[in-house]
C-alpha cells in the first residue's frame, strides 16, 4: 500500500551501473498519462525509483534501460496520508540516533497521527488533500458562496429543490477566490459568480454540489513544525507524570495545555467552519 501525497519508492537490480531509462508506457488509475519517476543509481547494479504520487489508483510505469532490460514499476495508491510530519523527522527531533531502529515505531506513528489530528482541531481545517470528493453547500446569497478549503474543481452543479442538480456550471460561470491562492500554495475558500456568468447560487438547502480536490495544495512548513513540537511533547510525556514538568522553589511546574510555540505557529491558519451540509 502506498499513501497519497507521499514519495513512492521502488527498488530493482540490473547487472551494471550507469544505466538510463526510457518510458514505453505509463498510466494512472487506468488512464494513459505520461509520467516518469526519478531514478537513482546506487552504484552496485541496483536502482531506486521515486515519485510523489498525488492521485489515488494504480500507478504503472514501463520502460527499458540502455542495455535493453525491461523495467516495470507499479504502485497501488489506496489511501490518503493525513500526517503532517514523518517518523524519521520525529526520531531526529527526539535525538534517537540510529533512525533505522524500529522497536518504538508503532508508538511514534500513533503520536504523529494524534498530533496531526490535534492540529486539525485547533485550526478547524485539514492540510492534506482529499481528491475526487463531492460536497454540498447552502448559499446565503446568489453571487457568492463560502466553501471548505479547495485545491481544484472537477465539477459544479446547482439544484432547484428537486435534488437532481440539473444545472451544470461552466468554468466561465464562476471565479475561485482568493484569486492568487494557488501561487501562494493556499486553498480557495470562496466562489463568486463571474461577470459574464450565466448562473447564480440558489438559496435552496444543499443547493450547490461541488466535486473536486479538497484540503491544501501542500502542507505549510509552519504546520509541519507545529506537528513536530506537539509530537515531541507527547513522546516525552511519560517523563512528566500528571503533567508535572518539575519543581521550582518547592512549587510544582506544570506543562501548559498546548505548546505555546505550536499555538503561535498555527494561529494564522485558523478558520471558522462554513456552511457544508
Amino acid at each position: 500500500m502506498t499513501l497519497l501525497n507521499t514519495t513512492a519508492i521502488a527498488n530493482f537490480s540490473l547487472l551494471t551501473s550507469g544505466q538510463t531509462f526510457t518510458r514505453t508506457a505509463s498510466s494512472i488509475a487506468g488512464t494513459a498519462i505520461a509520467w516518469d519517476p526519478n531514478f537513482t543509481d546506487n552504484g552496485d547494479g541496483s536502482y531506486t525509483a521515486t515519485y510523489l504520487v498525488n492521485q489515488l489508483g494504480i500507478w504503472q510505469w514501463g520502460g527499458e534501460s540502455t542495455d535493453g532490460t525491461v523495467v516495470s514499476i507499479e504502485w497501488d495508491v489506496t489511501s490518503v496520508n493525513t500526517n503532517y510530519t514523518t517518523l524519521n523527522d520525529l526520531k531526529a527531533r527526539l535525538n534517537r540516533g540510529d533512525i533505522t531502529v524500529t522497536n518504538d515505531d508503532a508508538r511514534l506513528e500513533a503520536i504523529i497521527a494524534a498530533a496531526s489530528r490535534e492540529i486539525d482541531g485547533m485550526t478547524n481545517r485539514v492540510f492534506y488533500q482529499l481528491p475526487n470528493e463531492t460536497r454540498y453547500f447552502t448559499a446565503d446569497c446568489g453571487d457568492w458562496l463560502a466553501i471548505d478549503d479547495l485545491v481544484s474543481v472537477t465539477s459544479i452543479a446547482t439544484d432547484d429543490g428537486s435534488r437532481t442538480y440539473g444545472t451544470t456550471w461552466q468554468v466561465t460561470d464562476y471565479d475561485l477566490e482568493p484569486y492568487n491562492a494557488a501561487s501562494k500554495q493556499f486553498p480557495y475558500t470562496n466562489l463568486h459568480i463571474a461577470p459574464n456568468g450565466h448562473n447564480a447560487f440558489p438559496r435552496t438547502r444543499r443547493g450547490v454540489r461541488i466535486t473536486g480536490t479538497w484540503g491544501w495544495p501542500a502542507i505549510p512548513s509552519a504546520v509541519t513544525e507545529a506537528c513536530l513540537l506537539i509530537a515531541q511533547r507527547l513522546a516525552t510525556r511519560s517523563k512528566a507524570p500528571f503533567g508535572v514538568a518539575g519543581a521550582q522553589d518547592g512549587t510544582a511546574v506544570y506543562l501548559p495545555r498546548t505548546d505555546p510555540d505550536a499555538r503561535a505557529l498555527l494561529e494564522p491558519y485558523r478558520r471558522f467552519a462554513v456552511g457544508v451540509i
